[in-house]
């Protein structure tokens, strides 16, 4: 049961180290993966190529969109959590050990030749 539960809590942690943040339309940068909405309430996730001072050039099935600045609703940017990601690899770190301690020792001995 205990080794149900870390594993339980492990994948709860795993499944959220990606976070959004929100971020101002003036605020986005090349190179950084955000996920936009659109005024007419279309949401995608995409990858800044290019920014200038009207538009940002945006990546979409391998195409390199230019999108207005002014058809954009909201834009988050999208972040790994290390306290998460953190939280995570500590607890598949103690799950791994005890599940080797608790773990019966005559299976993995090798045999001995007489």
């Amino acid at each position: 049961m205990k080794k149900l539960n870390i594993l339980v809590l492990f994948i709860l942690l795993m499944q959220s180290c990606q976070i959004y943040q929100p971020v101002s339309i003036s605020e986005i940068k090349t190179g950084k993966t955000y996920e936009l909405t659109l005024l007419n309430g279309q949401r995608f996730e995409t990858r800044c190529q290019r920014v200038n001072e009207n538009s940002i050039f945006v990546e979409i099935t391998e195409n390199i969109m230019e999108l207005p600045k002014s058809k954009i609703d909201k834009a988050k940017r999208k972040k790994t959590s290390v306290l998460r990601l953190a939280g995570g690899l500590t607890l598949a770190t103690v799950g791994a050990v005890l599940l080797i301690n608790s773990a019966d020792k005559e299976v993995y001995q090798l045999p001995v030749k007489e």
